[in-house]
């Protein structure tokens, strides 16, 4: 069975940065074997459309929540592997050792949609937001505010993996960053001249796979959502019209 990350991942210095900045990106996570094996299992998942305004923030995606891991095998190692893999770390960073992530959301983006607007992640999602792209391109951008500066804009493709900070992290009540998602939809030079934690030439940003490729641009969020109760079983039913605000 092939690896599910490179030899080389070491979460260790992403997740400091997570810490200090809010939020970072390794542009190569997952091992190219792994990636198109999860690629092909989600193939067929039924998507449905989210709603188009949630408040302030709009969207054009799709999504699905997995409830049922039986038939996921792939995303299931994919779970385990990248728990154990921040775990590892849970001396460095306060609140890393009760990091359980208990929900799995899944996006795809049509060519040329609008992507999502600037928003912050809910209140109940604990620690880390973690996101690895299946297949596409797309560029975070992670603001001060929801209209305000820009702090960093990061290429995000096949096979990365994408942090964000959530409540609970390093001892901060709240810490998240104001983020939104911009699919890209062709080959383009990306060059995003920013702060020195955040600098970065994202280069020729490529298509997932072959030619024939559709264009659409996928990923699947591990969250650790907040039980109902203290010592509640983790809940895995997802209420989108507050996820965000």
């Amino acid at each position: 069975m092939p690896r599910v990350f490179l030899s080389n991942l070491d979460l260790g210095p992403v997740l400091e940065a997570v810490r200090r900045n809010g939020a970072a990106v390794v542009a190569r996570a997952l091992a190219d074997p792994f990636r198109t094996r999860l690629e092909r299992e989600l193939r067929t998942v039924p998507y449905e459309p989210a709603p188009a305004e949630v408040g302030p923030v709009r969207q054009e995606t799709d999504v699905f929540v997995v409830r049922d891991l039986e038939g996921f095998p792939a995303l299931v190692e994919l779970a385990h592997e990248y728990h154990v893999a921040v775990l590892a770390h849970a001396r460095e960073i306060r609140g890393l050792a009760t990091y359980a992530p208990n929900e799995i959301h899944l996006q795809r983006y049509r060519p040329g949609s609008l992507g999502i607007t600037p928003h912050l992640d809910g209140k109940r999602y604990r620690r880390l937001v973690a996101f690895f792209t299946v297949r596409g391109s797309a560029c975070l951008s992670v603001l001060r505010e929801r209209a305000g500066e820009e702090l960093a804009r990061f290429s995000i493709g096949p096979g990365s993996l994408a942090l964000l900070r959530a409540p609970g992290l390093g001892g901060l009540r709240d810490g998240r960053q104001f983020h939104a998602i911009m699919p890209v939809g062709d080959r383009r030079q990306l060059f995003f001249p920013v702060d020195d934690d955040y600098s970065c030439r994202c280069g020729e940003v490529p298509l997932f796979g072959a030619p024939e490729d559709d264009g659409h641009f996928g990923f699947l969020c591990f969250l650790a959502r907040r039980p109902w109760a203290a010592g509640g079983a983790a809940c895995w039913a997802w209420l989108w019209a507050s996820a965000v605000r």
